[in-house]
């Protein structure tokens, strides 16, 4: 368990046993939508642990608590090459537009650059999610780029350690929550 500065929020790694925290996550309608995925895709717990699987040994899978509030979300780092890591995660529904993912973004990727990761971090936005691409154009990611998978076209976000640490929403929150 890794706590962040303010000592209420921490993430942990995650275990197999986390697969009824995931499929909160991955089965609820609100999260397809916001993701481009379809429920076909996490309908057994053999697809959510295949989801859960690292490829890679540098791989990260964290869920992320609260104290007080219990489980808020997920956030997994998928090593594609040696220069970057694909993000994946998302908040609980309760949760959205109260604040609480622009700081686990920013706290989670905090964490990851201080941990020593070097990787460029990419994000694969869908882009009728409006909040999400907003967030990630918020804490200083550059559009980088579209995909398509299947009818769903991605904006492509990016950040690399300097980006993230020169993104003045980032220096913000930072500056506020770890002095």
């Amino acid at each position: 368990m890794i706590r962040f500065t303010d000592e209420e929020f921490y993430v942990r790694d995650a275990v197999l046993s986390d697969i009824p925290l995931y499929a909160q996550m991955l089965r609820s309608e609100e999260w397809m939508l916001n993701s481009g995925f379809n429920i076909d895709e996490f309908r057994e717990d053999d697809q959510i642990r295949n989801f859960l699987a690292k490829e890679h040994p540098d791989d990260i899978r964290w869920l992320v608590f609260h104290d007080e509030k219990g489980f808020l979300g997920f956030i997994n780092f998928k090593i594609i090459s040696d220069e970057y890591a694909i993000t994946i995660g998302g908040i609980v529904t309760k949760y959205l537009n109260s604040g609480i993912g622009i700081k686990l973004i920013i706290e989670c990727i905090n964490l990851y650059f201080t941990l020593g990761y070097k990787r460029k971090l990419r994000h694969n936005i869908l882009q009728e999610n409006l909040r999400s691409c907003k967030m990630h154009w918020g804490i200083g990611d550059k559009l980088v780029g579209l995909k398509f998978f299947g009818n769903h076209k991605y904006d492509v976000y990016e950040t690399d350690k300097n980006l993230f640490y020169t993104s003045l929403l980032a220096k913000r929150f930072l500056n506020n929550n770890h002095n």
